[in-house]
Order: structure tokens, then C-alpha cells, then sequence
């Protein structure tokens, strides 16, 4: 019986003249042990330059995704221009805060299960835009409401890893920045 070898960079076929195809994959090298996946922190901060609030409530949600007789959704969106890091400088986001109600009882009486939480947020960069989307417990965005009209939110801050996204860790609004904090 006749064979004929195929390569490739990922697959080697042998295949018989009979043309019945079989295949070995090669995998990757597996990484050598000690070689971690180094973790990169960063910070993000940014000037607020608008922002808009919605609200709606609806009678009966569906059981599978919001029990009880009423749902509600509660959304901040900042729209905010980074200053750093530098190659983001000058590129305007929209920041996205979603209110959750359980996030005010995980705050007060938390569960063992919910001291390892992964993140508060996350940023998402492309190459047009980069957005942020995050919760918050319910009670603390209907409280910082008065301070975005007010005007006393002028600054936002994020740290967090990244990977590809960065999982943010903290954030928070300030009425200015300290250049010290930066870097």
C-alpha cells in the first residue's frame, strides 16, 4: 500500500492510498515548571466630563433571572477622558456602573463564599474605544448621584491586572487626582 506524507506546522497525516486519513496532533511544549505567567498591574484614571443616569421598574420578573414581584434596573454611565495610562491619554470611555441590590447585603453580611470575589469591574480596550463595566451596591449609586450633579465628581480611578482585559480590583471616584498616586 502506497502512502503519502502531509505536513504541517500543526499536523502531520499520513495518508493511504486507500485515502483513509489519519492524523497525530502535536501539542505545545508544556511550560517548564517555576515559569509563571507574570502579572501585570495597572492603573487607569480619567476625567469625568459627562454622565447620565436611567432607572426602570417593572411588575414581576421572571423567576429565572429576577425573583420576587418587582425588578429593577439602576445604571450610571460616565463619560470620561483617561489621562493615564499615556497611551491612552486623550481617549474618551464610557464607564458603566450597573446598582444591584445584593450587592448592599453581600457588603453587610457576607457569606464565607463571597470573601474571594475576582473583580469589581472590568476595562475593555479596543481600537476604537475603551469601556468599563462594573457594579455597585444599589445604595451607594443612588449616593453618589448628588455628588456627580453637584459637580464633585471629577476624577475616576482603577487598578487592577491585565491580561488581554484588565480585571479591575478597586476604582473610585475623586473631586481631583493626587499626581503622587499616578505611576
Amino acid at each position: 500500500m502506497a502512502k503519502t506524507t502531509i505536513k504541517t506546522k500543526a499536523v502531520t497525516a499520513t495518508k493511504p492510498a486507500d485515502s483513509t486519513t489519519t492524523a497525530k496532533i502535536k501539542t505545545e511544549p508544556k511550560p517548564k515548571a517555576g515559569r509563571r505567567e507574570q502579572i501585570k498591574h495597572q492603573s487607569y484614571f480619567a476625567h469625568v466630563t459627562d454622565w447620565r443616569v436611567s432607572y426602570g421598574l417593572m411588575k414581576g420578573g421572571d423567576a429565572l433571572h429576577h425573583a420576587g414581584p418587582y425588578w429593577e434596573h439602576v445604571k450610571l454611565v460616565v463619560i470620561a477622558e483617561y489621562f493615564f495610562p499615556e497611551k491612552f491619554a486623550g481617549q474618551v470611555a464610557e464607564i458603566s456602573f450597573h446598582g444591584e441590590r445584593k450587592a448592599d447585603v453581600e457588603l453587610d453580611h457576607p457569606t464565607p463564599e463571597q470573601f474571594q470575589p475576582n473583580r469589581v469591574g472590568t476595562i475593555e480596550v479596543r481600537k476604537d474605544r475603551v469601556t468599563y463595566y462594573g457594579t455597585l451596591p444599589l445604595s451607594s449609586l443612588w449616593g453618589l448621584l448628588p455628588a456627580f450633579a453637584a459637580g464633585k465628581i471629577k476624577a475616576m480611578r482603577f487598578h487592577g491586572v491585565k491580561r488581554g482585559e484588565a480585571a479591575i480590583w478597586s476604582m473610585g471616584f475623586d473631586h481631583q487626582i493626587d499626581p503622587d498616586e499616578i505611576g
